[in-house]
């Protein structure tokens, strides 16, 4: 008969494991979807100032 280890079964290092790699996995799924608000936050702050200069020029025209 084997002796018992004091160390973690199997199931428990895998599940361990898995949940390490999920939350990589998040961590880089949020990363990108920050990122990607971000750039389109900028995106629209660039044609809100052009969609303003085109008014105002529109307005100045007029």
């Amino acid at each position: 008969m084997p002796r018992k280890s004091n160390f973690m079964p199997k199931n428990e290092i895998c599940e361990i494991a898995i949940g390490i790699v999920l939350g990589f996995a998040a961590a880089k799924v949020l990363e990108l979807a920050f990122t990607l608000a971000a750039f389109i936050l900028i995106l629209a702050a660039y044609g809100v100032i052009e969609l303003a200069q085109y008014v105002g020029r529109a307005l100045g025209a007029w």
